[in-house]
């Protein structure tokens, strides 16, 4: 069926003023070293004016004035063995909830940054490849066999379906081997990259990049090569020495990208651990640094203000966390405290723009492997063994949510003063929409009450020891205007139990989404809505519209209709009108919105053959018996619950209806199958009747 959301026939701004701190509520989403809670939203909390009462032992002073590094967000990555697993191990229903959960900033965590492979790495569920192999002997050097056809069977798909859900998801590819026709070795596995192959690198680069595009795909950043310090004949791997990466990136690959107008595309530096800020300066201080974003470091070896003696270094650069990985058998508190401490908050107090983990997914034995480590852990664990499969969100899962849920794309970190290692520590943001958010986490031994200062109020918590909690405030209030509550397919007409309308505001959702999963969802965006205290089904929101379907449970008359955004509401009283059968037309035109019987649509270049099935599709057409809840997915035989009688004719001739009932796939809404009876043709009229009421007359095409 064709949804076709309404233009609104006026359009108002709503000015607010920046609210006062005193009385602004904070919402506060808690994750415990026992696990008692896990991104569990807990009673909010709210400012009071002025200074904190009597002298807390720990005092946060968040302040907007201050900023730093803008951010990109969070994430992990997607590895050949990550979408194997996700791809080959669940079951469609299971992998689109998996991803959902993963990418979807509102009902999931939010993961905005991917750290893709070009290529084989560590973790390959298909073994060794890259995008031009060549048998052993033989070169490519024209890039005549170049193909991401391996990718294409299931990493596409998922970066695709990523990018369908976190429409700002941002993609950072590269390899941890270049053809093993350019290595020194003729093989993947250690060895470096032959210099005079540098000009014939530089094209494979532009080519995924393009190739990628061409997938609908963009890339965000590349980097030369993973972890340059480290070769090992053990599995994908590659010695670059900083003048080579130097050389490459000024030289080759910065001008490549430009020439093929990827310039836009940034270059990450370095590529390794924490321990070595010789190499990120050395390529800083190279040719390389017209074509440099910044650097990208590692959690392997070093302390996270690395960063920021390369910051300090090359203040105009910018610093991004790309790899970290869980290990099978660490405890989840000991983990929760180490990754809040040095990546949530370290990383990130230390100028990362981004945090990214490893593997976003593994099976339950840390693999599909391909020579790396034996132990790992992704940020969710597939156990395939298990019937259904078993999904287990790790300890990493919940870190990235701490950040990803409430820190939106562009964003800035802002000042707060924090307590150091084993204390109060944190890190605050000001995202782009005025909204506040501050990471805690209590490293202490024994719980911490803590007093929060901001825009002259405060408010005081307690975290027990070694908690996480993330506190949001100052999010923009919904607004709407009487006449902003509309009927989707009559816009003077009153709302009826089951329609669709169309709420028309600002500040109503936190982005634009439709739901991918039915049933239709009541919570979408952090944007709810409700009618006398129901929750209406959502079939689209955005900042400045939401559409929504009126629940079958509300009675005629008067009733409040309440948007919530962030734990924000605003209201208004709207008039509910009995239902009464109505069939959906296209916008300003008698002609249906229907389907052939084949579900094509119906159109005058489209028509139905007489003698088939037209699909329509309204609302009213009568009780539905057992009730079924607003929301409820529709059934497969959905002619069971109704009770009404529902008759057609078409063309003026009484005609045969084969099916009325709840639309499969879309829970609440009428679809009415009519047989189209033959000799018809030309634009054709169809009644659709239930006891005591018709529907409106529509247009329906039919051929001969």
């Amino acid at each position: 069926m064709e949804l076709i959301r309404s233009v609104a026939s006026a359009f108002f701004v709503v000015w607010a003023s920046v609210l006062p701190a005193a009385g602004q509520s904070v919402q506060v989403f808690e994750t415990d070293g026992d696990q008692s809670k896990l991104l569990a939203q807990r009673s909010g909390l709210a400012f009071s004016q002025g200074a904190p009462a009597g002298s807390p032992a720990f005092t946060i002073a968040v302040d907007g004035g201050a900023t730093y590094q803008q951010m990109d967000g969070v994430g992990a990555s997607l590895t050949d063995s990550a979408g194997w697993v996700i791809w080959n191990d669940l079951p469609e229903a299971q992998r689109d909830a998996l991803m959902q959960s993963l990418f979807d900033p509102y009902v999931g965590i939010g993961i905005g940054l991917l750290r893709q492979p070009m290529g084989a790495s560590d973790f390959s569920a298909s073994g060794n490849y890259t995008y031009d192999d060549a048998p052993a002997g033989q070169s490519d050097p024209n890039l005549t066999q170049f193909s991401i056809a391996h990718d294409q069977t299931y990493l596409v798909p998922l970066l695709q379906q990523a990018i369908s859900i976190n429409p700002s998801l941002k993609v950072h590819e590269l390899p941890w081997s270049p053809p093993a026709w350019m290595k020194t070795t003729g093989s993947m596995n250690g060895g470096s990259i032959v210099t005079a192959d540098f000009p014939v690198l530089a094209q494979y680069f532009t080519r995924f990049i393009q190739a990628y595009r061409q997938q609908g795909i963009p890339t965000y950043a590349v980097s030369m090569q993973n972890e340059p310090l480290y070769s090992t004949g053990g599995y994908p791997s590659a010695y670059v020495a900083s003048s080579d990466e130097a050389n490459f990136i000024g030289n080759y690959l910065g001008p490549a990208l430009a020439a093929a107008g990827l310039g836009g595309v940034k270059i990450f530096g370095y590529e390794h651990n924490w321990d070595n800020t010789q190499y990120p300066e050395a390529l800083l201080a190279s040719t390389a640094y017209g074509y440099l974003a910044g650097s990208s470091f590692h959690c392997y070896g070093g302390s996270v203000d690395a960063q920021s003696e390369v910051k300090q270094a090359y203040p105009s650069k910018d610093i991004w966390f790309t790899e970290c990985t869980g290990t099978v058998g660490s405890s989840f508190a000991g983990d929760l405290v180490w990754n809040a401490e040095n990546l949530l908050i370290g990383a990130t107090r230390n100028w990362a723009r981004g945090v990214t983990l490893w593997n976003l997914a593994l099976d339950q034995n840390s693999g599909p492997q391909n020579g790396g480590c034996a132990n790992c852990r992704g940020v969710v664990t597939v156990d395939a063994g298990a019937s259904p499969p078993q999904i287990t969100r790790n300890v990493e899962y919940y870190v990235l949510g701490h950040f990803g849920k409430f820190v939106q794309p562009g964003a800035y970190r802002i000042d707060s003063n924090t307590y150091g290692s084993g204390s109060l520590e944190d890190v605050a943001f000001s995202n782009p929409d005025g909204s506040i958010v501050l990471l805690v986490l209590n490293a202490a031994s024994g719980s911490s009450t803590f007093a929060v200062t901001w825009n002259g109020g405060n408010f005081t918590d307690t975290l027990p020891a070694g908690a996480v909690a993330t506190y949001e405030w100052a999010v923009p209030a919904p607004a709407f205007p009487p006449d902003g509550v509309v009927n989707a397919a009559a816009p003077q007409a009153a709302l009826s139990p089951g329609e669709l309308f169309s709420i028309y505001g600002v500040n109503l959702a936190a982005a634009a989404q439709q739901p991918s999963l039915l049933p239709l969802p009541a919570t979408m965006a952090a944007a709810s809505v409700q009618i006398n205290g129901i929750d209406a089904p959502l079939i689209y929101v955005s900042p400045l519209q939401i559409n929504a379907q009126v629940p079958w449970e509300v009675p005629p008359g008067s009733a409040t209709l309440t948007v919530m955004h962030a734990g924000v509401a605003a209201s208004q009283t709207v008039t509910i009108a009995a239902a009464g059968p109505a069939i959906f037309t296209r916008p300003g035109s008698q002609q249906a919105a229907a389907r052939n019987q084949d579900y094509t649509v119906n159109s005058q270049d489209n028509p139905v053959p007489g003698g088939q099935a037209i699909l329509l599709f309204g609302t009213g057409f009568g009780a539905v018996s057992p009730a079924v809840a607003t929301g409820a997915a529709a059934g497969a035989e959905p002619l069971s619950w109704v009770t009404a009688t529902v008759t057609a004719t078409v063309g003026g001739a009484s005609s045969k209806v084969s099916f009325a009932g709840l639309a499969p796939g879309f829970a609440g809404l009428w679809q009415i199958n009519v047989k189209v009876p033959a000799g018809m043709s030309g634009a054709v009229p169809v009644i659709v009747s239930a006891p005591g009421a018709a529907s409106n007359t529509v247009t329906i095409w039919v051929s001969p």
